[in-house]
């Protein structure tokens, strides 16, 4: 049997353990079941089973994985690609792999549903020869998730921006205050700035699968902000590790608070912040609306987000599943994009009836002061982030876009 890190086929002395659908099983991606013997030099213990792990070890076996796997196989039936399933007998002589995608979103929050479709469509596709493992919040933080990519623990992720930049920090120009005002402009910057950032994740070890947007970013707070010197004496939570929102408060005199996303809900509770950032479908995932109060209705970014896999994962495919992952998740993408904005719409009303209110549109000198503060924070970064020929190719193709009413 090949040491962990290398993909094999099983043979019949050492069948495939990892059941990819209910009454099926298959091999997975360096994520063979070893006997108790062959797994003693691993350097991690065998885990116990849980009761969120459908496919806990059989006796005298041990999985190597630490987190613990929400399987998404067979309960999704939407977002499909329309075109016609393959024939499976396509990839006949292939061996049924898993692939083990982790994501910060926990279990029911919006967005795993459309992770779950995507399970479906990718095994589908692939004549039941490739299948997902879902870990749904409970991989760690997107820094976590993207070390557990690098030594093989995952093979895939769904990752914010904020997660995209911890492989290529050239990302973050995709995430720049005010930059975006319309789905429009997103979409055309998306569709034809693609091809770049899939050559620059190859270049880091991965293949970008697609993008998957987290959506326009709103500011919820628990006090009555209406004009720069009242956000200066908020204190606003900072996303642990962002270099673009630690430029902005910085530049803007902000008092922040550096924390990663598991600690903000108790740092509402406790006073530590009074002040958020996130998409609406974020704030109810993560229970933060709950500890709010107001709302300013005019976003101030938008956020991307996108599927990476280790391309020593991806390369291990045979040529017709690497295709058919390619396709399906790059279709799946689109469908996961348009789901989740209609999501956020939904959220933006599920908020506000719970009665966080709506603040009023910034008076233009806020405004202005807003656009003065991003404006710096962009052209500061160029050379530093990302380039400024990759600034001004952005912002080319957002300005070649076609004009729609403004988020």
């Amino acid at each position: 049997m090949p040491p962990a890190g290398v993909l094999s086929e099983p043979s019949a002395a050492s069948p495939s353990a990892i059941v990819s659908r209910s009454g099926s099983t298959g091999g997975t991606l360096d994520d063979r079941k070893l006997t108790s013997s062959a797994a003693s030099s691993a350097s991690e213990p065998p885990r116990a089973a849980s009761s969120l792990d459908t496919h806990a070890p059989s006796a005298g076996t041990t999985e190597i994985n630490t987190a613990m796997p929400i399987d998404r196989f067979s309960s999704a039936r939407t977002y499909r690609p329309h075109a016609a399933w393959p024939d499976p007998a396509t990839y006949d002589g292939y061996a049924k792999q898993t692939i083990r995608l982790a994501t910060i979103l926990p279990d029911g929050a919006p967005g795993t549903t459309e992770l779950e479709g995507v399970a479906d469509a990718i095994q589908k596709a692939s004549g039941d020869h490739l299948g997902l493992k879902l870990y749904l919040g409970v991989s760690g933080d997107e820094k976590d998730i993207v070390k557990k990519l690098k030594i093989n623990q995952l093979q895939a992720a769904h990752l914010t921006g904020l997660g995209l930049a911890e492989i290529l920090p050239s990302i973050h120009v995709l995430d720049l205050p005010f930059f975006f005002t319309s789905y429009a402009e997103v979409d055309h910057v998306y569709e034809n700035i693609f091809a770049h950032f899939q050559q620059a994740f190859r270049e880091k070890g991965f293949e970008f699968l697609g993008f998957t947007e987290t959506g326009f970013v709103y500011m919820y707070s628990n006090l009555k902000i209406e004009n720069l010197a009242q956000l200066q004496q908020a204190k606003i939570w900072a996303a642990e590790g962002d270099p673009l929102t630690a430029a902005f408060v910085g530049e803007a005199k902000m008092q922040a608070v550096p924390l990663g996303i598991p600690d903000v809900l108790q740092s509402l509770q406790t006073g530590l912040i009074d002040t958020v950032y996130g998409p609406p479908s974020g704030m109810i995932g993560l229970q933060w609306f709950t500890k709010v109060k107001y709302v300013q209705t005019v976003p101030f970014v938008h956020a991307t987000g996108g599927v990476v896999m280790s391309k020593k994962a991806f390369d291990a495919l045979a040529p017709e599943l690497q295709a058919s992952l390619t396709k399906t998740m790059a279709e799946q993408a689109k469908l996961i994009t348009q789901s989740l904005r209609k999501v956020n719409e939904d959220s933006k009303e599920e908020i506000r009836k719970s009665g966080v209110a709506d603040l009023p549109k910034p008076s233009d000198e806020f405004w202005a002061q807003f656009k003065d503060i991003s404006n710096r924070v962009t052209e500061n970064q160029a050379g530093n982030l990302y380039t400024k020929e990759l600034l001004d190719k952005v912002r080319k193709l957002r300005d070649e876009a076609p004009k729609t009413a403004a988020k």
